[in-house]
């Protein structure tokens, strides 16, 4: 499986396969120690900095506590995603860049992964997972929303589906009104005193909203509190969004 490392260079996000090459240089034992040295201080950087980020919390953003269901926004990390079909890819990479996590990314079809002269057909979908700590944490699946053949980068690459595949990866969300993705805190009794029309499923508790788009046709946005019935605690939230 390919890893392509997130850098953020000018306005533009590139995927880079990293890798490491070429001759060995001569060296003396005195150099060898030296370079080992380096070495373990660089290594146990690394550690330090996976670490921090393993034990960072990220808060709620303003924007968050202030948005309504509606707005289909996520936050993951220190960015907003915007799940109403109108997030481009170049914007997807630069929120996840972005973010504060350690992410790798690869396209489950095994192509290179390249904004600037990788290509999409019209209307054809592309779909990408990223990772942290080498655990799937989440996949996205994007489509040209064009009738065109189009660089990946065209803002005609949108994002339609953004799911997490680890329930590790919850733990770094938030959804409107400041909702905590893992459910920290929130009880089937709370859920039910703060909102209302609520629908009760065999997962959980359900706030369904519907919109009128401009052609007519409706989009429900369905945010999920799945809910552990032996306790009453909710151990995670969905966000579906319907008619695309």
């Amino acid at each position: 499986m390919k890893k392509l490392k997130l850098f953020l260079l000018m306005t533009m996000v590139t995927l880079t396969l990293c890798a490491c090459g070429g001759e060995a240089a001569q060296s003396s034992p005195e150099d060898s120690k030296a370079n080992s040295e380096v070495s373990q201080e660089d290594e146990k950087d690394d550690k330090n900095d996976k670490s921090s980020v393993k034990e960072s919390s990220f808060e709620c953003l303003p924007e968050m506590k202030d948005a309504v269901l509606e707005d289909c926004l996520v936050q993951i990390g220190n960015s907003i995603f915007r799940l109403d079909g109108t997030m481009s890819l170049k914007e997807t990479m630069d929120a996840l860049s972005a973010c504060g996590l350690d992410v790798t990314v690869d396209e489950a079809g095994g192509k290179e992964i390249n904004l600037e002269t990788g290509l999409i057909q019209g209307r054809d979908y592309l779909y990408i997972n990223a990772y942290v700590d080498n655990t799937l944490y989440y996949s996205m699946t994007f489509q040209n929303s064009s009738e065109e053949t189009v660089a990946m980068g065209d803002d005609a690459v949108d994002l339609k589906l953004l799911w997490a595949g680890d329930k590790k990866a919850l733990e770094y969300m938030y959804f409107c009104e400041g909702i905590p993705g893992d459910g920290e805190g929130l009880t089937y009794t709370s859920i039910k005193e703060t909102y209302t029309e609520l629908e009760e499923t065999d997962q959980g508790l359900s706030r369904k909203v519907s919109i009128e788009k401009e052609d007519g046709q409706m989009r429900v946005i369905d945010l999920l509190f799945i809910i552990d019935f032996s306790d009453g605690s909710c151990t995670g939230v969905v966000l579906n969004v319907y008619g695309l």
